[in-house]
């Protein structure tokens, strides 16, 4: 039973278990499958949460059909895309992964409020230096080709919300920084 003040902030989906391989040629080959994208669309609806992330793996927003973007799954990603879009959820954030370099992506929609990812790989292994695509999402400046992490803040100064996301060297200098007011993502 649902009830309001439901806080859920993490939305975490499980991009392995169903997933057709990526070089499969079927039209409706599938990464999330459907019924996980609608429990995802459901309980967005449910959070009262001013800020949502979904997690995932893989890069979610990036058009670029490149290594295991969710774009190669063209059919799901736009079945994906046009769900969150129809849902009227605010406050959405993606938080993805396992590129081998970090940046953000920053999606447009129309009559919305844009979708904005952070991509954050790798702090321990090997980085990618000539696997990072062509993402024209990318947000100017957002590129880290060097061992990295990231840090979410989640702030407020009096009524007015906000996330930052700061990318730091693995040594802990700032590299990156983006502040998204609450007011830009409703």
């Amino acid at each position: 039973m649902y009830s309001r003040g439901m806080m859920q902030i993490f939305f975490l989906l499980d991009d392995r278990t169903f997933r057709a391989p990526a070089k499969n040629a079927r039209a409706n080959k599938q990464l999330l499958g459907k019924e996980q994208i609608d429990w995802l669309i459901k309980e967005l609806k449910r959070s009262d949460a001013i800020f949502k992330f979904i997690a995932m793996g893989g890069q979610i927003l990036n058009p670029d059909k490149v290594s295991e973007n969710y774009s190669k799954y063209k059919k799901e990603w736009k079945y994906l895309l046009s769900e969150l879009d129809k849902s009227g959820v605010g406050g959405i954030l993606l938080l993805t992964g396992d590129r081998h370099f970090s940046e953000v992506t920053m999606m447009a929609r129309d009559g919305k409020y844009p979708l904005y990812e952070l991509t954050c790989s790798p702090l321990t292994s090997s980085v990618a230096k000539k696997e990072v695509g062509n993402n024209k999402l990318r947000v100017n400046g957002s590129l880290i080709t060097e061992r990295n992490f990231s840090i979410i803040t989640i702030g407020s100064e009096g009524e007015k919300r906000f996330v930052k996301m700061t990318i730091y060297s693995n040594s802990g200098k700032p590299l990156w920084e983006k502040r998204i007011n609450k007011s830009e993502i409703y």
